[in-house]
């Protein structure tokens, strides 16, 4: 090696492999962030994806328990109303499909939703037909003949209830982060016979 020429280096200097290996840091931080934010939208699209399959679930078997709602051959008489009860988030209802005109207490059905959540439908024997999880939760409306709403006042009364014509519900569902609330109304024909 002649003298005033510096040696040629072999490798790399410890200030070049910490500044290659800092990058690299930086690089998977931010391919994990990625991957995490992924993961949490997959997440978030999961429970809204839930939280609606729960809430399309009630919703379709509520309106078909609504549906059979009154008196299928006949009028009611004296002290026969459709309506046992009917809250904002309880309803009671006679179904007489199964044996019209020979309709009893244990043709009710009973659609509920208690303050802790859930929505369960049972028949008057206590057997519950539907059931939904404790993220759900349901109201109702009730509108007479000419679509308006019938208040509480109205509704205390059993000639009030036999007023019904048309039930809306509004149905929300809820899964982690997401909710999802749905609505819809149904008007049993059943409950034109009077």
């Amino acid at each position: 090696m002649p003298d005033g020429i510096p040696p040629r280096r072999q490798g790399f200097t410890l200030v070049e492999l910490v500044v290659v290996i800092a990058v690299l840091v930086v690089l998977l931080g931010a391919l994990y962030a990625v991957y995490l934010n992924g993961r949490e939208a997959a997440r978030r699209a999961a429970d809204a994806g839930r939280a609606s399959a729960e809430a399309g679930l009630a919703a379709e078997r509520i309106s078909a328990a609504l549906g059979r709602a009154g008196y299928a051959a006949s009028r009611p008489g004296a002290g026969r109303h459709p309506f046992a009860c009917a809250g904002p988030s309880q309803v009671s209802f006679l179904d007489d499909t199964e044996e019209p005109g020979h309709s009893g207490p244990e043709d009710r059905i009973s659609i509920s939703s208690p303050p802790g959540g859930g929505i369960t439908v049972e028949d008057a024997a206590g057997t519950v037909l539907f059931e939904a999880p404790a993220s759900t939760s349901i109201s109702f409306e009730y509108l007479d003949d000419s679509g308006r709403a019938l208040d509480g006042v109205v509704l205390a009364d059993e000639a009030g209830r036999d007023r019904i014509r048309t039930i809306r519900y509004s149905i929300t569902a809820e899964a982690g982060e997401a909710s999802f609330s749905l609505e819809g109304s149904v008007s049993p024909p059943n409950l034109g016979l009077r």
